[in-house]
Formats: structure tokens, C-alpha cells, sequence
């Protein structure tokens, strides 16, 4: 009563989403009713997140992101003087260092029978994205499954993704995925390796992670690309994502008024080709979208870590309706948008 006519703000900020929820915006507690705003902050987009490592080139950047996510705790173990491997070596993958046990930690306070969920992301970490997929590798019976990753989502460790051109509410093609990059990182080379990144001390990123490091980035790089596509092409967009239809796929597919915008990302060592814009274009043609101009203003962007080949460049020279971006395009030009 001292402070109502005062102008004081209260401000209360909180990590935990599940004490968040239950101790101040739950029907039982205090302030449940009075609150005058709810602010659920986002993590850093790549460019932002390089401000903690400046000196980076476009590449390492990307790496770190895909390693370090947008948290802003996380970022501050990362001394900006010292070469990438040499952070993820001291900070996560020595049991000396400040997110060795993160993951591990947070779970366990937000969560019962932890072990199950545990298997669940490890699952996730690796690749798979369907209900029969997890719930094969995790040992979790099908039915059980989505109580699981219900949890998580509400959680903000899980993401559901659909193909673009479908309905969030109405579509029974959902994929899952591990919204957090540290915490794919600590389930695919920390959980469950304890023993091994013991056994091989201060060499545990060079023999473990270093010979993944593309095949993991792979999927993220894919989503900066999609994050990326609005600041880069001059369209409105609708919706930009991934799509799937059968044996069909696309990395990236942004829907505008003036057409389609497709994408390929390729976080490999060898330069984009012209195949691959052609087997981009024969996908393309299997999309089906109830709202596609009848012009069919198709746009085709690639995104390489590797550079094109002199054919590609060509053909890009060539044609408007063909653009190629590098990785400075996505740390320098990425928006926030999620």
C-alpha cells in the first residue's frame, strides 16, 4: 500500500521459465492479475552475439553461435583473444569449465524423471526429428512421447516446425528440434562422452568436435539463412521456412505475394555448383501453395560457406531471378526475427 501512489515500477526478471509461470504469473500467485506487461526476451541473433567475439571472421562466427547460442551468460565465458576451439575446450568440454554441468543443472531443477528427457534431446541432438524417429532412439514409447516434448516446448528447449506453406493449427507433419544451440551441442558431445572427454583431456575438441563441426553447424547455418532471407531480398514476406513433401525438401522457403523465394545453404568445403540450382528449381516445381501468384515469380537464393563455381557465377551474372549470398551476408545483415 506504501508504494500504490508512488511511481515506482517492479520489474522482476527470472531464467527459470517453470518458477516464472508458477510463483508469479499463475492463477495462485500474488501478482497473477496485476501485471501491466510480459516480456519474453528472445536470445541474440548471430550479429548481435559477435559483439562478445569481434575479432572472428565470418565463418568462426557462425561456428560460435551454432556452439554458444544467443545467451548472453553463455557468451561471456568466450574470451574473444583465444582461438574458438580453445573456448569450447576450457568451457565446455573440461570438467573444470563454467558449462560442463549447465545443461545437466537447468534440467534437473525444471524437471521430473529428467533421465527420460535427457534421452529424448540426446535424440533430438542427433538428428532426429520425427515422433517415430525420437521416440526409437530415446526408448520412449510413442504414446507417451508428446506428454514429453510438450514439456520441453513449454519450456523453450523444443521447437515444432512445419513446412511453411501449411497451418500451425491444422498440420500433422510436425518436426522437432532443440531450440537452444548449447544445448544440442552438450547433448551430442558431452552427454554421455564424460568418460571418453576425460580420456582424451585437453585434444577433446580436435578429436571429437572438429571432425563433426560441419555436419553440426549444417542445420543451424539453415536456419540463420532463413532468419537472414527478409533483410536480404527486397519482398514482403508472408512466412519464410523450411518445407518437405515426401522425398522433397527445401532449406529455405520464403512466401511473398510476388512468388516464391526458394533457398539452398551449403556449409560444406566445396563451392556451390550450377547442379545444385538446378536440382533447387526442380523442387521448386513440387510446391504446392494455395496462395502462389499464377506468374510464378520464382526467386532461387543460395547461401555457401565455400564460395560458387565460375559457371554458377555466371548464371548469376545472367539471370535476375538467381542470387548468391556468402557468410558475411548472414553475421552482418541478420534480423531478430525468430
Amino acid at each position: 500500500m506504501e508504494l500504490q501512489e508512488t511511481g515506482m515500477t517492479l520489474v522482476i526478471v527470472g531464467s527459470s521459465i517453470s518458477v516464472m509461470e508458477e510463483k508469479v504469473l499463475s492463477g495462485s500467485a500474488p501478482l497473477y492479475g496485476r501485471r501491466t506487461a510480459t516480456i519474453d526476451l528472445k536470445p541474440l541473433s548471430v550479429t548481435n552475439a559477435r559483439q562478445f567475439f569481434p575479432e572472428y571472421d565470418p565463418e568462426t562466427a557462425i561456428s560460435a553461435w551454432s556452439i554458444y547460442g544467443g545467451t548472453p551468460y553463455y557468451l561471456q565465458t568466450i574470451d574473444p583473444d583465444q582461438e574458438l576451439e580453445q573456448n569450447v575446450q576450457q568451457s565446455i568440454l573440461s570438467e573444470q569449465g563454467l558449462l560442463y554441468s549447465e545443461p545437466e543443472f537447468l534440467l534437473r531443477t525444471e524437471l521430473r524423471q529428467p533421465n527420460t528427457y535427457f534421452s529424448i534431446l540426446r535424440a533430438l541432438a542427433h538428428g532426429r526429428r520425427t515422433p517415430n524417429e525420437i521416440a526409437g532412439m530415446a526408448g520412449v514409447k510413442s504414446g507417451s512421447l508428446s506428454t514429453y516434448l510438450q514439456k520441453l516446448r513449454r519450456l523453450r528447449l523444443v521447437e515444432r516446425h512445419i513446412p511453411v506453406t501449411e497451418s500451425l493449427t491444422s498440420s500433422k507433419r510436425g518436426r522437432y528440434r532443440i531450440a537452444a544451440p548449447l544445448f544440442r551441442f552438450w547433448f551430442r558431445f558431452v552427454y554421455g562422452n564424460q568418460d571418453q572427454l576425460r580420456m582424451v583431456g585437453e585434444s577433446a575438441y580436435e578429436d571429437l568436435v572438429a571432425p563433426e563441426l560441419a555436419d553440426y553447424v549444417s542445420p543451424l547455418f539453415e536456419r540463420l539463412c532463413q532468419r537472414a532471407l527478409p533483410t536480404l531480398v527486397d519482398r514482403q514476406f508472408r512466412d519464410v521456412g523450411q518445407w518437405w513433401f515426401k522425398e522433397h525438401e527445401l532449406a529455405v522457403l520464403g512466401l511473398t505475394a510476388e512468388g516464391l523465394v526458394a533457398g539452398e545453404c551449403k556449409f560444406t568445403s566445396n563451392p556451390v555448383s550450377e547442379g545444385i540450382l538446378s536440382d533447387l528449381e526442380r523442387t521448386v516445381a513440387e510446391v504446392r501453395w494455395s496462395k502462389r501468384p499464377a506468374d510464378e515469380g520464382e526467386l532461387y537464393v543460395l547461401f555457401s560457406r565455400s564460395g560458387y563455381t565460375a559457371d554458377l557465377e555466371h548464371i548469376a551474372e545472367t539471370r535476375e531471378n538467381v542470387r548468391l549470398f556468402d557468410l558475411s551476408d548472414l553475421v552482418t545483415t541478420e534480423s531478430d526475427r525468430s
